[in-house]
């Protein structure tokens, strides 16, 4: 066998010259990462209606009323006068996207329903024995079941979307507050029943409010993330709402309220 020539030796085996400058080393290729997308941030949400300005403020009267009473018999969280409102659906989590479709399916199925009058009225507790209560409430009257109906279709509405059905009848109320610690078992009872038979008039609802619920250093904040109108109001309903409210309160825009079937 004949010895091989350079030609029949392979490149990379091929002894290297010794005065042959070292060769060029391209750089490494560092891939680069990808821009790190914002994970969409959830938004804590539920369906209400608001009180009239007037019935607002006189439950926010008897608020300070009953936080004087309170004292030293039992810690209550109370709701803030601007927080107060009428819940339909407490959702929970949901990003962007789904509060859309949720303005979306609810503005679609309330556009054409007339207004309707609410009234405020009795008070209660959850759970009913109010040696044990959690949640101090006011009651909602509903006497021409406008405000139950509404409630029973935004919760059909809602499951379309994915969200659990509610189990529990609708009970409209108003939370005043949340109880921390009941000191004296008596206190609840004592405290409500000076305003069960009060009545905080009426309110005409003409729309409902997608609201975000968020904390704060100073507590829950509620903020109006869309507001879906209903039709025009009946011209009776509206008139005794506003001769309720007072001239100087025509035009004023009800303040953001904030709430669950038991609790928000």
């Amino acid at each position: 066998m004949s010895d091989p020539t350079n030609d029949d030796v392979p490149e990379d085996d091929a002894p290297a010259d010794p005065q042959a400058p070292p060769p060029a080393v391209a750089p490494p290729v560092v891939a680069e990462p990808p821009f790190p997308r914002k994970a969409a941030q959830k938004k804590k949400l539920f369906l209400a209606v608001n009180l009239s300005i007037a019935t607002t403020r006189k439950i926010g009267d008897a608020l300070t009323a009953m936080k004087r009473a309170a004292e030293g018999r039992m810690r209550v969280a109370w709701v803030p006068q601007a927080n107060l409102h009428v819940t339909l659906k407490f959702l929970g989590y949901a990003n962007e996207e789904v509060a859309d479709q949720i303005r979306d399916v609810v503005l679609s199925g309330i556009k054409s329903r007339k207004a309707f009058e609410i009234g405020a009225r009795g008070t209660g507790t959850f759970p009913a024995d109010p040696t044990a209560a959690r949640i101090l409430w006011l009651g909602v009257q509903d006497p021409s079941g406008m405000l139950g109906k509404l409630a029973a279709d935004v919760d059909r509405w809602t499951e379309k979307l994915g969200f659990p059905k509610e189990t529990k009848p609708f009970h409209p109320h108003v939370t005043l507050g949340r109880v921390k610690d009941l000191k004296d078992p008596k206190a609840v009872e004592e405290l409500l029943s000076t305003y069960k038979t009060n009545d905080f008039g009426t309110s005409l609802v003409r729309e409902v409010i997608l609201y975000e619920s968020s904390v704060t250093s100073k507590g829950s904040e509620y903020t109006g993330l869309a507001r879906m109108p209903l039709d025009a109001p009946p011209y009776r309903a509206e008139r005794q709402t506003r001769e309720v409210e007072g001239e100087d309160s025509k035009d004023e825009e009800p303040e953001p309220h904030g709430g669950h079937r038991e609790g928000i």
